[in-house]
């Protein structure tokens, strides 16, 4: 099980993600972790959602599911400050999409439960 700090919404043209952590690994290597839920939360019901958030002001943390990936890549070439090596932690969502826009909307966190 892995619990999930505060997140933070997040969103390209396309995809809509949540950055949930990034710190140094060493002074070569920095770790970035995102949820990436597999409908957006445009779909979520309202209602639902402001019931996890009612829930966590209470102090519930809530747990969703997810299939997660670590991606090491490095740059190819030096071109400056950010020659690091990235570990890209990537959670899947699965079951929670309500609970995590939820922890989103209230900076409350979410377990997540990862395979």
């Amino acid at each position: 099980m892995h619990s999930a700090p505060c997140c933070r919404s997040a969103s390209t043209f396309r995809y809509s993600y949540y950055r949930t952590f990034e710190t140094a690994v060493d002074s070569d290597a920095h770790l970035y972790e995102f949820v990436v839920p597999m409908a957006p939360p445009t779909w979520n019901e309202r209602e639902r959602v402001e019931e996890y958030v009612a829930l966590m002001e209470q102090g519930t943390v809530p747990t969703a599911v997810a299939i997660s990936t670590l991606d090491v890549c490095q740059p190819a070439i030096d071109r400056g400050d950010d020659y690091f090596m990235h570990w890209g932690l990537t959670h899947f969502l699965l079951d929670g999409h309500h609970k995590l826009e939820a922890a989103a909307t209230a900076g409350r966190p979410v377990r997540l439960l990862c395979a």
